[in-house]
């Protein structure tokens, strides 16, 4: 069977425009010849990503962008259309989200799968989800840098001041303060040395005293441990004792004694009189007196106030 020259071109340009068909879709990872469905996605703004940007699924491509459009309803939001190859099972409630792909910017969506929710059909609507972008991500190493620039700008006006020749001569002061200060460290660690390594040094003899202190302890713990327990005795015995009773019945006679005092000293009471009444005293002294004087007259004339009768008579 002969095939004309037309028959032979166009079975030609057929074949090359299906090739040229599929090498375009090749290129943009699309294969013609395996099935895939569509899933939506709704996004306030999609930073970087395009038709074509990749699909991926734990870092593996299963399909790409296939078309980004505004949702019409005036809200301003991104609806993108998403081809994912139809062997991959994704829930309803998997996630869509999109994320930096390259360091040169580049936007790709990842599929967080979600296990549990039934499987998505061609049409779905998938969750969305925006991740920072490389500039986000950059932002505290700019701010680190800028920090940094600034120290070292700092350092530099510094440094610059340092060695001005106007403040040469401060310079100079502070190494000669800072050499005088290390002499004197030097010194003091001299000093230091000298207070230990010599069998006579000062510390040597104080440590030597207070190991002669610990030893004498170690000695006479038996004697200690003794003292100790004595002292808890009487503190048990004092413990025991009704020492807040005998207190408070020590008070109690205080202020018994006090007012009694007062009463005398207001001259209530018989004593009270006595203290405080001259008259009571005066009278008294001149009683006793005479009864003195009684007492000695009868002790010289007894005859003159007692009469013994043995016979009766009177």
């Amino acid at each position: 069977m002969k095939f004309t020259k037309e028959v032979k071109v166009g079975l030609l340009v057929t074949v090359a425009l299906g090739g040229l068909f599929w090498g375009a879709n090749y290129l943009k990872g699309i294969d013609i010849f395996s099935g895939t469905n569509r899933f939506y996605a709704i996004y306030s703004k999609v930073d970087g990503l395009v038709p074509s940007s990749d699909v991926l699924l734990s870092g593996v491509k299963v399909g790409q962008v296939e078309k980004i459009k505004f949702v019409n309803d005036r809200s301003g939001r991104i609806m993108v259309a998403l081809r994912v190859s139809d062997k991959i099972v994704i829930g309803k409630n998997s996630t869509a989200r999109i994320f930096s792909s390259d360091l040169l910017g580049g936007r790709a969506v990842e599929l967080l799968i979600d296990s549990v929710s039934a499987p998505a059909t061609d049409g779905d609507t998938l969750i969305t989800e925006i991740g920072s972008t490389l500039t986000d991500q950059m932002e505290p190493l700019k701010s680190k840098a800028e920090n940094l620039l600034l120290s070292i700008d700092s350092l530099a006006t510094t440094m610059r001041k340092v060695f001005d020749p106007e403040n040469k001569g401060s310079v100079g002061g502070g190494f000669e303060s800072l050499n005088r200060t290390l002499a004197n460290v030097e010194r003091l660690s001299a000093s230091l040395d000298n207070m230990i390594t010599p069998s006579d040094g000062k510390l040597r003899i104080m440590i030597a005293n207070m190991e002669s202190i610990s030893s004498t302890l170690k000695t006479h713990n038996q004697e200690l441990s003794n003292v100790i327990e004595n002292f808890s005795r009487i503190s048990d015995t004092l413990a025991k004792a009704n020492i807040a009773n005998t207190i408070n019945n020590a008070d109690r006679t205080l202020a018994q004694s006090a007012e009694l005092l007062e009463k005398i000293n207001r001259g209530e009471g018989s004593l009270g009189l006595l203290a405080n009444n001259d008259s009571l005293y005066n009278a008294l002294t001149g009683s006793v007196v005479s009864l003195d004087s009684l007492l000695t007259d009868m002790k010289r004339n007894p005859k003159r106030y007692v009469h013994f009768s043995m016979f009766g008579k009177k």
